[in-house]
């Protein structure tokens, strides 16, 4: 009768600590850990984002996604997609575009950490709006010409890189213009040539 005596609170303990573990894993808190996986995530109302962290429960529930105006006001419901225990997929709520604390609300009631996210203003694309203003002509007429554009600090460059000249025959000519801010280009200027003259090639900038 003794030993029982001692079994029985015994028991009771280790019961009692289980569902301590079992409070505490139901009631943390949820982790964001990065949004897109960016650093400075954007994008504009009605697109994706994908919220990966730990925590935020098996199924919704009550979880919601929040965007809350980074310099104050009502926080916007996003529109969720999917809901899994380490990912959430939701949708960008419609709002004024600027920076945003986007956080996740567990069902439990429980938020996240916040990270920011800056919803940018729509860019609608008219191809019937599209039009074409002539700029400095090549320094001599090929075809199948290498093109790739380079940023250098402030300052944006297009080069051109062999191509086909006159009879077809390859060019080793490498030429490179500025890129004004409203798109326009600079007069074009020669550099260093290829060490062999190629044509139809493919280009891609190497910037420091």
């Amino acid at each position: 009768m003794p030993g029982k005596l001692r079994t029985l609170p015994l028991v009771a303990i280790g019961i009692m600590l289980t569902a301590c573990n079992l409070s505490l894993f139901q009631d943390s808190q949820p982790t964001l850990s990065n949004v897109n996986g960016a650093v400075l995530p954007s994008g504009p109302v009605g697109s994706q984002v994908i919220l990966a962290g730990a925590g935020f429960g098996d199924v919704q529930g009550a979880g919601r996604v929040l965007f809350s105006p980074s310099t104050g006001g009502v926080a916007l419901v996003a529109t969720i997609i999917s809901w899994t225990q380490a990912a959430v997929v939701a949708t960008v709520p419609a709002g004024v575009p600027g920076d945003y604390v986007i956080a996740v609300q567990s069902g439990n009631g429980l938020t996240s950490g916040a990270r920011i996210f800056t919803v940018t203003p729509a860019a609608p694309f008219d191809a019937s709006a599209v039009t074409w203003t002539a700029g400095p002509a090549l320094p001599g007429a090929v075809s199948g010409t290498g093109v790739t554009y380079a940023q250098i600090g402030t300052v944006g460059y297009v080069y051109v890189v062999g191509g086909a000249g006159a009879g077809g025959a390859p060019v080793a000519t490498v030429s490179y213009a500025t890129v004004g801010t409203n798109g326009s280009l600079g007069a074009w200027t020669s550099t260093t040539p290829l060490p062999t003259a190629l044509a139809f090639v493919g280009v891609v900038p190497a910037t420091p």
